[in-house]
């Protein structure tokens, strides 16, 4: 069952547009009907059952929102391609040399992964199954360090997509998975295409050029700490560290400490998932001219901000208002 009706809201929206009506007019309604929904439809709330620490309840709340609100989107973006697909013009087609590949193939499915990470993350919290939440927390960071990497560098899209194929051929020629003709003639295209640096291009993360070690996220991460001074990244850094010390057999495990901490990553979590969707419908407006969408950039623009506003009041000790850039001009 939807509960957002993201299509039908976006085709409202434009013919009110088209009537007369004021785009910051129509903007601004529309996510106060957002901000509505928000205080009285908080997602999946037999996942919250037993729950009593007021700020776990609160961010849990929210997450489960953003999941539902996020998946509509994607859905919505997906019956609108598809639409697009069947046009004369196939704006999406390989063939179109303007354009870097169907993004459905990589930045969509990444972020279908993130929020099905996110519903496990609630799941085994809520269970207090919590060293397989903080393990699947690292999964979302993980997730958000290629993802903010491929948007500032989307000439890397086809490398992440030839990589990902050429992986996958790989493993079902060593397990003898039967393969298609069309499959083979791919994955011999992409061995030439990558001679030169086959044996590198063929790790983990061989297809980040920059990184002299592929071999793990480690490198990616070190390649944005070392490039830019950005704090954000240095936090999200740190909290990696923390994550992974939970997701091995380390003395942090042996000791097995009182203090949860994924409720403290939560918020992190629900921002850069609504940052990721904010920036994959901008990048689908600039550079594919999806014009039914145009305006869903700034709608989720002002869905952080309601965000940030509901999870502040709990998190008192971090600034989490000079962390991303909301929409405040159609509240």
């Amino acid at each position: 069952m939807q509960i957002f009706n993201i299509f039908d809201n976006l085709e409202r929206m434009h013919n009110n547009i088209k009537t007369g009506k004021g785009k910051d007019d129509v903007l601004k309604q529309e996510i106060n009907i957002l901000n509505k929904k928000f205080q009285t439809t908080r997602g999946y709330f037999d996942l919250l059952k037993g729950k009593s620490d007021p700020q776990d309840e609160n961010d849990l709340k929210i997450c489960s929102f953003v999941i539902i609100y996020a998946s509509e989107v994607l859905e919505a973006i997906t019956k609108i391609i598809k639409k697009r697909e069947t046009m004369p013009e196939k704006s999406f087609s390989d063939e179109n040399k303007n354009v870097l590949k169907n993004p459905l193939n990589s930045i969509h499915m990444l972020l279908v992964h993130y929020l099905d990470i996110f519903k496990e993350v609630l799941i085994l919290n809520e269970n207090n199954f919590i060293y397989g939440a903080i393990s699947r927390s690292r999964s979302l960071l993980e997730m958000f360090f290629i993802f903010h990497y491929l948007f500032c560098n989307p000439e890397s899209f086809e490398r992440y997509s030839d990589h990902g194929f050429l992986r996958y051929i790989e493993r079902s020629k060593k397990w003898k998975i039967p393969l298609r003709a069309s499959e083979i003639e791919r994955y011999e295209q992409i061995k030439i295409k990558y001679n030169d640096e086959y044996g590198k291009f063929i790790k983990n993360y061989g297809w980040v050029k920059e990184i002299k070690n592929p071999n793990g996220i480690g490198g990616l991460i070190d390649l944005f700490t070392n490039v830019n001074d950005d704090k954000t990244i240095f936090y999200l850094k740190d909290w990696y560290k923390v994550l992974s010390e939970f997701s091995h057999s380390s003395f942090f495990i042996v000791s097995r400490p009182e203090r949860k901490y994924v409720p403290d990553f939560l918020p992190w979590a629900i921002i850069y998932c609504l940052e990721m969707l904010r920036a994959y419908t901008d990048y689908l407006v600039d550079k594919f001219k999806l014009s039914e969408i145009e305006y869903l950039p700034d709608i989720i623009g002002g869905l952080i901000g309601i965000i940030i506003n509901n999870i502040q009041p709990y998190h008192p000790n971090t600034d989490y208002k000079n962390i991303v850039n909301t929409n405040d001009n159609y509240k």
